[in-house]
């Protein structure tokens, strides 16, 4: 696991019927990434949305910024962990394997040597 540096804004997570569906939907192999608006000039700052990576999904590794969806563009949330299922808390260290230079994000920004 890696830590980072990017940390949740805020005291959220997920509300229970999201993390509730959350639960519902992972399968073996996968985890549901944590992106937050770290947007400062956004209404919607400290927004929480969230994606299911692994094994059978479109992205193995969580990207460096949530994708673009009929929602909206993603470009605002940037990664803040991943859901742990049993408590709803967002945990800091990311899945074994995510690299974030991979995803153009500065190694500094995730807690990494620069």
């Amino acid at each position: 696991m890696t830590q980072r540096s990017v940390y949740v804004v805020g005291d959220h997570k997920p509300e229970p019927e999201a993390l509730a569906d959350m639960r519902e939907r992972v399968e073996e192999g996968q985890f549901w990434a944590a992106y937050q608006n770290h947007d400062m000039s956004h209404g919607l700052l400290g927004h929480l949305q969230f994606l299911c990576c692994g094994k059978g999904c479109t992205f193995q590794d969580a990207p460096k910024r949530m994708p673009d969806t009929k929602v909206g563009f993603g470009w605002r949330y940037v990664p803040v962990g991943i859901v742990d299922l049993d408590t709803g808390e967002i945990v800091n260290p990311l899945p074994e394997g995510y690299n974030p230079s991979l995803y153009g994000i500065p190694a500094n920004t995730c807690g990494l040597p620069g």
